[in-house]
């Protein structure tokens, strides 16, 4: 497969393509879930 074609793919389609160490994953994904879950919260939005 060629990972760069599906990367521009991914971009195109309106996603950000990210490399990240396995050691990062878990804060970036905590961070990204305490930035949004406010306004998440906010908007009165749940979960079916």
């Amino acid at each position: 497969m060629d990972d760069l074609r599906h990367e521009i793919q991914m971009n195109n389609i309106g996603f950000e393509v990210l490399t990240i160490h396995p050691k990062y994953l878990g804060e970036y994904i905590n961070s990204e879930a305490a930035k949004w879950a406010p306004i998440a919260k906010k908007s009165g939005a749940t979960a079916k």
